[in-house]
């Protein structure tokens, strides 16, 4: 699937599969110095399907 990304005729179906997966994104500002502020980011969704997509991923690019 994550190939599919990088195939100009596949690229869409692997994006909506990849949409499918998550539920939500919740970004909550955090203070880091001063006036700068960073974003934790908390993902919502079906983890186990992100992390096997992560996992195959990384066995196809030998890591």
């Amino acid at each position: 699937m994550i190939a599919g990304l990088t195939e100009p005729d596949q690229e869409s179906d692997a994006r909506e599969a990849i949409r499918g997966l998550i539920e939500k994104i919740v970004a909550t500002p955090v203070p880091i110095r001063g006036k700068r502020m960073a974003l934790d980011l908390v993902r919502h969704g079906d983890l186990a399907g992100i992390l096997a997509l992560i996992l195959n991923a990384d066995q196809a690019s030998g890591m």
